[in-house]
């Protein structure tokens, strides 16, 4: 895999994450679209909120195994940004600026993480990923503005982002 001429130094390739991914309360259909599309690709496991508090929402993830929550947040019907919650709120979190799911394609295999800067290197430590050593049929490359995942060669994902320092303790929306 070869973009624009760069040649990824480290990736890191997913057999299962330790991820959780969760919604706001009462999701639109574009966050639950992109929740469990995130969830598809990550090897995650994934649930709407609904009325569940936090602490619910995290002690069903531990009891599943699974140490870090993304919490898929909304703003006026549209994801807007993805906190991180493992034993207490994770310093960054990605905002959502614009994404799109391309339908068509299966998303099922392997993930290949390639990070192409140290803002993607962030973005890819947030989202808990681990080695294994199988085939890649999905990649993932992020970067400082963008995640795209591809199945086969084919875009299934693309996300317009920015990694910022969470502004509070805990989740108010």
């Amino acid at each position: 895999f070869e973009q624009k001429g760069f040649k990824p130094a480290k990736a890191l390739l997913l057999q299962m994450t330790s991820l959780y991914i969760s919604t706001a309360r009462k999701p639109t259909q574009g966050t639950r679209i992109l929740a469990k599309a995130l969830a598809r690709l990550m090897k995650a496991e994934y649930e709407n909120r609904g009325k569940r508090s936090l602490s619910d929402i995290v002690q069903r993830a531990e009891n599943l195994g699974r140490n870090r929550v993304a919490f898929i947040y909304e703003r006026h019907g549209s994801p807007t940004r993805i906190a991180f919650y493992e034993d207490g709120w994770l310093l960054h979190e990605i905002r959502i600026k614009q994404f799109e799911v391309l339908k068509g394609k299966r998303m099922e295999g392997a993930l290949q993480i390639r990070a192409q800067d140290p803002a993607g290197e962030k973005m890819k430590e947030l989202f808990a990923i681990e080695d294994s050593n199988i085939d890649d049929e999905i990649v993932g490359s992020f970067k400082e503005s963008e995640l795209e995942f591809t199945v086969e060669g084919v875009l299934v994902l693309k996300m317009k982002v920015e990694l910022r320092a969470q502004a509070h303790e805990g989740a108010s929306e």
